[in-house]
């Protein structure tokens, strides 16, 4: 038998869930009659399920089938229960953080602040071992030239890798770093460019390599916390698209650019840039959150899940929207009455705009 002890109650040791359940019956079962219970064979042994009528001796049939349980066990039950169904929710998002995740989180809800204009400022949650980052400069140097040499035989490539770069300083993305102040710098990150012919938006973008290690053997990657998923996964967010009668999408423009992190943490995202290889090299802070860094994606979406406990009295259904409806940066949303289609476009495009989130590319059936 899969529990030797079956015929005496006892307290239950462990609920399996349905993803395991099925993997551990084997072949094997035995239909005895509609009155009793059916037997089936599995790995920890045999299973008995179903109605036990003839099972009891005459002296002991009964018409209803009581089972007592104390007090303190049926509390203890119920708490397991719960925790069982909290588990085995349809979400890709756990219910239970890691220590480091939550420590992730504390790092986000002490640190997070928003400047005059409404733009998120948050903290690069670091690990302990970032004080062992060792230096990065060379590297970083040696990637540059590297990275001039191939852009030296493409024109076309190397001006739009120059108006990427022009375009990060003139919208204080980036800011330069004083001769003064290379002391101070902790990290500098190698980048390169990604062509993408097909996109509507940007046909080259410059990505940052924080995985590059210094001479200590450690990345800035790895000395990054990557905290919890704060976003439900991309299926219960399609399911419920599907649903709706009227569907309504959007996106962010530049998503992860849109939130500051402080200005100390800066000095752990630098670049070295020169538009001519007739310039000097100089360093230059990135001030915004960093595609290509380990806890960029938690901390854009921990801003949006922010965003929606600010406003949720304020912007209830668009709160709603912002918490339940975005995957990434990407809104996938919708209803079945068409003018809550109209207040949920008001409504998020008030609480995104607040923030500097602007969206963009708006479609609805």
């Amino acid at each position: 038998m899969a529990d030797p002890m079956f015929n005496k109650p006892a307290r239950i040791d462990i609920l399996i869930g349905a993803e395991i359940f099925f993997d551990l019956l084997s072949i094997g079962r035995i239909y005895l009659n509609e009155r009793l219970p059916t037997l089936q064979k599995s790995i920890l042994g045999w299973i008995v399920a179903g109605k036990a009528e003839e099972c009891l001796a005459p002296s002991h049939k009964i018409n209803n089938m009581l089972v007592n349980h104390n007090h303190n066990e049926n509390e203890n039950l119920s708490q397991l229960v719960e925790k069982f169904w909290k588990i085995e929710q349809i979400s890709t998002k756990s219910n239970f953080l890691t220590e480091e995740e939550e420590e992730c989180e504390k790092i986000f809800r002490e640190s997070i602040r928003r400047d005059t204009s409404g733009r998120f400022i948050t903290k690069i949650p670091f690990k302990t071992t970032v004080s062992d980052l060792g230096g990065s400069y060379n590297a970083a140097k040696r990637r540059l030239l590297s990275l001039e040499r191939r852009l030296s035989r493409d024109r076309s490539t190397r001006d739009a890798y120059n108006a990427f770069m022009d375009e990060y300083l003139s919208l204080g993305h980036m800011t330069i770093v004083e001769e003064a102040d290379m002391n101070k710098i902790k990290y500098f990150a190698p980048h390169q460019y990604v062509l993408r012919p097909d996109s509507t938006s940007t046909k080259l973008r410059v990505v940052f390599d924080c995985s590059c290690k210094t001479d200590s053997g450690l990345s800035l990657n790895e000395v990054m916390m990557k905290g919890p998923l704060v976003q439900d996964d991309l299926l219960s967010i399609i399911l419920r698209f599907r649903c709706y009668k009227y569907a309504i999408t959007a996106d962010v423009t530049k998503m992860y650019r849109q939130a500051w992190v402080t200005d100390d943490d800066a000095n752990y995202q630098t670049i070295l840039w020169r538009s001519s290889s007739d310039e000097n090299i100089k360093g230059y802070r990135l001030r915004t959150i960093t595609y290509g860094t380990t806890s960029a994606p938690y901390l854009a979406t921990r801003c949006l899940k922010q965003l929606s406990e600010d406003y949720i009295d304020k912007y209830p259904i668009g709160s709603r929207k912002v918490l339940s409806d975005f995957y990434m940066d990407d809104l996938i949303s919708g209803s079945n009455d068409e003018d809550e289609i109209f207040e949920i476009y008001n409504q998020v495009s008030a609480i995104m705009n607040s923030a500097k989130f602007k969206l963009r590319k708006w479609f609805s059936n």
